[in-house]
């Protein structure tokens, strides 16, 4: 039964980090592609049009609008890493309302040409793109999510199938070899520490820069330079991405692909491998494992670990003060 657990330990640690490596990932393409401010921006496209046509005013340019519209929050701090993309995390109605309102008529061809009836036009506009705002935004969370859920998907791919991580050929590892037992726990051990090892959020965050706590070998140092360091721009305004992919998840990256002391040494899938039905499933069946996400292997880890632990009984000194009270 110990061996049953270490072999489940070490499997569910394996899936923790590379759970972990894949939420890093995700992060990066969420960022990159502008996830959110996309299925955003094409609910808001789909309300000006139909505000547009609510007015009655066919010959109004509603591609004009939105131009004008994606220009302002571009202006504003919302433009994305891609061109004409935006990062848009969150537009409430007020602020669509007031952006709408404030659009120069002059840009918008099919306006009336007396300006102060072309605004109120424009407020018409406005103020009924605010009425249907939540009708027409209602859905936008529940694509986000699917969307979100496809992502998980393929970042997981992207971790699982260049390690060749299949989870047959974890569990035979995990079964197999003590020292890989080992190597998991230490990696799994280092990760949950890293919260512990960051500054909290007070004067010592600003005191010093992070990498002179590092101590040798630790993956806190490297792990600031690796996922992170190049997109810092794509985040929504106001948040690095820095700041939304963790340490932990870095290290986990740092972890699994580490050239000098790699956790997973399985390496690229051979062509015998990729011909193989078998090889396939074992790969799915560890994408699939991996985008539950870090925070279930993580449960699980406590669990299954919590169960070794009740398993051997109480330690020596818990079992002399039980012994003494008696």
């Amino acid at each position: 039964m110990s061996t049953l657990l270490e072999t489940l330990l070490s499997f569910v640690g394996v899936m923790f980090v590379l759970a972990l490596a894949a939420q890093s990932v995700q992060e990066l393409l969420k960022a990159a592609f502008t996830i959110k401010g996309q299925t955003l921006r094409k609910a808001v496209e789909s309300l000006i049009r139909e505000s547009v046509r609510a007015q009655g005013q066919w010959s109004i340019d509603a591609d004009a609008i939105l131009a004008e519209l994606t220009r302002r929050l571009g202006a504003l701090g919302q433009k994305g890493f891609r061109k004409g993309s935006l990062r848009l995390d969150a537009l409430p109605a007020g602020k669509l309302k007031e952006l709408l309102a404030g659009i120069d008529p002059g840009l918008v061809p099919g306006l009336p040409v007396d300006r102060p009836v072309a605004k109120d036009v424009l407020a018409a506009i406005a103020a009924q793109a605010e009425r249907w705002y939540d009708l027409a935004l209602a859905p936008v969370d529940d694509r986000y999510r699917r969307r979100m859920r496809a992502l998980a998907l393929v970042a997981s791919a992207i971790v699982v199938i260049p390690l060749n991580a299949g989870a047959r050929k974890v569990y035979d590892a995990s079964r197999n070899d003590p020292e890989f037992r080992a190597r998991v726990a230490e990696v799994v051990a280092r990760l949950d520490s890293i919260p512990d090892r960051l500054p909290t959020e007070d004067t010592t965050a600003a005191a010093a820069p992070d990498t002179s706590a590092a101590a040798p070998g630790d993956t806190t140092a490297a792990l600031r330079d690796t996922v992170a360091a190049a997109a810092d721009t794509a985040a929504p305004a106001g948040q690095t991405l820095r700041s939304r992919i963790s340490p932990r998840d870095s290290a986990a990256v740092v972890a699994l692909y580490n050239r000098e002391d790699p956790l997973l040494r399985f390496g690229l899938p051979t062509r015998a491998d990729l011909g193989s039905p078998g090889w396939w499933l074992s790969i799915l069946v560890s994408i699939l494992f991996v985008s539950l996400g870090a925070p279930f292997w993580h449960d699980l880890l406590e669990t299954v670990f919590g169960l070794k632990n009740r398993l051997r009984g109480p330690s020596v000194p818990e079992a002399k003060k039980a012994q003494d009270e008696g």
